[in-house]
C-alpha cells in the first residue's frame, strides 16, 4: 500500500500533466475558434456538456474513495487505534486467501464430504473449523478464533465465576502437556482426590494434549450438578486413574494471604483476573493492618491475565514512572505509567519460577527494572507479547497478538524470560505429599533475604 506522500506525488504529477495538455488544447481551440463561422461557433458554446459533469462526479466519487481508505490508514498509523470495519456482505473474490481457486477448491472438499464421508455432519461445526484454521495459519499459537460459545466462555473466566471442578491448569507450549498447577479447598476437584502436578490425560473422550488448553477447559466446565469423566496420571508414582467429577458453580479467589513470622506478609497471585487488582489491594491493606513490614509476593505458576489488572497492582508498589509499554507493527507505542502516590517503600521479595508468564513477567520485570525487590526462584517463561480480542458482527470472536510488550528499561523478554536475582530451584520432595509453605524452599530464602534488610 502506498503512503499518502506517494500518493499525492503521483496525483500532481497527473494533474500537471493534465492541465498541460489541457492548455495546449486550449490553445489549439482558440485558433481554430477565431477563423470559425460565427453560427457555427455559437453552437459549439452551447453545446450540452452532460457528459463531463458525469465524469466529473465519477472521478470525484473514485477520490473520496481513495482518499479516504488513505486518511483511514494513516489515522490507523499514528494513533494505533484500531478499527472494526464492517464486512460487506458481497465481497468480491480476488484477495490472496479467498480467491477462486480456493472458493473451489472449498467446493471440491465439500462435494467429496457430502458423498463420501460416513455419517451426516453438522455445517457449522465444519464452518467454524475452517474459520479457526484460518487464524491457525497465521502460525502463531495465541491467535485463535473463538466461536459465539466459546467466546462467552472466554469472558465468563476472566471473571473468576465458573461452573466446573475447582482446578487452575496450565499447558507446556512445546509438548502441550495439561498439569494440575491449583487444586482449591472444598471444591470437586479436592474431593475427587485430584492433586497438583497430576497430569490431565483425558477430559471424557477428548485427549488433553490434543486441545488448546481454552477448548480443554470448556470440555471440564458445563452445567451444575452434571459429570465429566477425568483421566489423569499421578507424576510421581507414575499411575493412571479415572474420576468422576460432579460440577459445581465456583467463584475462585485470584489472591491469597497470610501473615508469616517476622511480620512479613504474603500474597500468592495465582492469576491476572479483572476483579485481581481489587483483591490484591484488599489483602495488602488487612496484612498491614496485621503489622506486615516486609512482603513476598508469589507469581510462580502464574499464567498472566488481563494487562490493565497488573499495571493497577505495580501502582500500589511502584515509583512514579512507567510500569510497562508496547509497540505494535507500525511502531505506535502505548505507555502504562504509575503515578507514584501509593508507592509501597518496604523490603519485597518477588518469586518466579518457569510458568510465570506474560502478566507475571510484566510484574516481575517492573520490579526488578526498579529495584523495588530481589527476584527468587527460576527463570520466567518468556511471553513478552500482547494480545487484543476483537468481536465479530455474528457474536464470534478473534483474538490475535497485537503487539510486543517491554520493561520499563526497554526489555523485549519474548523467548528469553527473565532471570531472577537468586536462582533456587524449587524443592519438590519437601512438598510431595501435600504443601506445606514452611517447607517451601523458595519462601523461605526470600524469608532470610527479607530479615537481612
Amino acid at each position: 500500500m502506498k503512503t499518502m506522500d506517494e500518493f499525492d506525488e503521483s496525483q500532481e504529477d497527473k494533474a500537471s500533466q493534465t492541465n498541460q495538455a489541457s492548455q495546449e488544447s486550449q490553445t489549439n481551440e482558440e485558433k481554430s475558434a477565431s477563423q470559425e463561422d460565427p453560427k457555427e461557433k455559437e453552437k459549439k458554446v452551447n453545446k450540452p456538456t452532460s457528459h463531463r459533469f458525469i465524469a466529473g462526479i465519477f472521478l470525484g466519487v473514485i477520490l473520496t474513495v481513495v482518499i479516504g481508505i488513505g486518511s483511514l490508514y494513516v489515522i490507523s498509523y499514528l494513533t494505533g487505534k484500531y478499527f472494526v470495519i464492517k464486512a460487506p456482505s458481497n465481497v468480491e473474490l480476488g484477495n490472496e486467501i479467498l480467491d477462486k481457486d480456493s472458493m473451489s477448491k472449498l467446493n471440491e472438499l465439500k462435494a467429496y464430504m457430502d458423498l463420501y464421508y460416513y455419517e451426516d455432519y453438522d455445517a457449522k461445526d465444519v464452518k467454524n473449523s475452517m474459520y479457526a484454521g484460518v487464524v491457525n495459519g497465521l502460525g502463531d499459537q495465541y491467535s485463535t478464533y473463538y466461536s459465539k460459545s466459546e467466546y462467552k466462555d472466554f469472558m465468563k473466566d476472566s471473571t473468576g465465576k465458573y461452573c466446573g471442578i475447582g482446578a487452575a491448569l496450565m499447558q507446556d507450549q512445546k509438548t502441550k502437556k495439561v498439569t494440575v498447577s491449583k487444586v482449591y479447598d472444598g471444591t470437586p476437584a479436592k474431593e475427587a482426590g485430584i492433586k497438583e502436578g497430576d497430569e490431565i490425560v483425558k477430559v471424557g473422550e477428548y485427549k488433553a494434549d490434543k486441545l488448546e488448553l481454552t477448548k480443554l477447559v470448556k470440555k471440564i466446565q458445563g452445567k451444575e450438578n452434571t459429570k465429566v469423566t477425568i483421566e489423569a496420571l499421578r507424576v510421581d508414582t507414575k499411575e493412571k486413574y479415572t474420576v468422576d467429577v460432579t460440577r459445581k458453580s465456583i467463584q475462585l479467589p485470584s489472591i491469597e494471604s497470610q501473615m508469616l513470622e517476622g511480620n512479613i506478609g504474603y500474597i500468592k497471585i495465582i492469576e491476572f483476573q479483572q476483579t485481581t487488582d481489587e483483591q490484591f489491594v484488599k489483602s495488602l491493606e488487612e496484612l498491614k493492618a496485621q503489622g506486615a513490614q516486609k512482603f513476598i509476593f508469589d507469581v510462580r505458576d502464574n499464567p498472566g491475565g488481563v494487562l490493565d489488572s497488573v499495571v493497577n497492582i505495580l501502582d500500589h508498589i511502584l515509583p512514579k514512572g512507567t510500569v510497562v509499554y508496547t509497540k505494535d507493527k507500525y511502531g505506535h507505542k502505548m505507555v502504562k505509567k504509575s503515578d507514584g502516590k501509593n508507592e509501597l517503600k518496604c523490603p519485597i521479595t518477588v518469586l518466579v519460577n518457569g510458568n510465570s508468564a506474560s502478566a507475571s513477567e510484566i510484574f516481575a520485570g517492573a520490579i526488578k527494572d526498579y529495584k523495588k525487590g530481589t527476584l527468587i526462584g527460576e527463570k520466567t517463561f518468556g511471553k513478552g507479547i500482547v494480545q487484543t480480542i476483537f468481536p465479530l458482527e455474528d457474536g464470534d470472536a478473534i483474538k490475535i497478538t497485537t503487539a510486543k510488550y517491554f520493561t520499563p528499561k526497554g526489555n523485549y523478554i519474548h523467548g528469553k524470560g527473565i532471570k531472577p536475582d537468586i536462582n533456587l530451584k524449587y524443592d519438590k520432595k519437601a512438598n510431595a505429599e501435600s504443601y506445606d509453605i514452611k517447607k517451601d524452599n523458595q519462601v523461605n530464602k526470600a524469608i532470610e533475604v527479607l530479615n537481612e534488610k
